[in-house]
């Protein structure tokens, strides 16, 4: 808060500064921005910033390998244009278009074969104060909401859980088999012993 604080006080007093204070500014704005550049490149997690209309302010790499988007960012880019139309997410960013609202842990097959799983996040991004306020100048008409979506491979923990779930199947089947061979095993050594009764008046 302090930091957005000094950042709206600067922009208003931005005529009185000198050429030296302004580059310092801007350098260090700079800076923080490419570290949080490498850190988001860095996430094993996909990250994606759209506005209502889905086009992609922000895609790190992650993101882009796992949707199939191409590496390098393009002037304009919509994610529903990107996307391959039988992708089985490009159905959810065709609903959050226009009416974006939040979503958690949507689970859903993803990859060339499809025998991979991710789990799709979006959180809505609080609104801030515009730069065009800070600025005294005229507010755009309509003001751009924007959404936060977060992807994270989760095939792991789902083979996981189909591993566990498979061996529930069996422990359940051996149970059963048990049982049902204990109900026929009385029977057949009840004929066992009459048949041998049988034979001794025979004899």
């Amino acid at each position: 808060m302090k930091s957005k604080a000094f950042e709206s006080k600067l922009l208003t007093r931005l005529s009185k500064l000198d050429a030296s204070q302004i580059r310092q500014f801007l350098a260090q704005i700079v800076e923080q921005k490419q570290f949080l550049m490498d850190i988001l490149d860095c996430l094993n997690e996909g990250v994606i910033v759209t506005d209502s209309s889905m086009s992609l302010l922000f895609a790190n790499p992650k993101a882009r390998s796992m949707l199939g988007l191409p590496r390098r960012r393009g002037k304009r880019e919509n994610l529903i244009e990107l996307i391959d139309p039988d992708n089985p997410l490009t159905e959810i960013f065709v609903s959050l278009r226009g009416h974006l609202r939040e979503i958690r842990d949507y689970e859903s097959p993803y990859g060339p074969r499809g025998d991979r799983y991710v789990s799709l996040t979006t959180l809505l991004m609080p609104t801030s104060v515009p730069m065009e306020e800070t600025l005294q100048l005229p507010r755009p008409a309509h003001e751009r909401s924007l959404m936060i979506i977060l992807l994270q491979d989760v095939t792991e923990r789902r083979l996981r859980l189909d591993e566990q779930a498979r061996a529930r199947r069996l422990a359940s089947m051996a149970t059963l088999t048990s049982g049902i061979a204990h109900v026929i095993k009385n029977p057949l050594n009840s004929l066992n012993i009459h048949a041998q009764l049988l034979r001794e008046e025979a004899a």
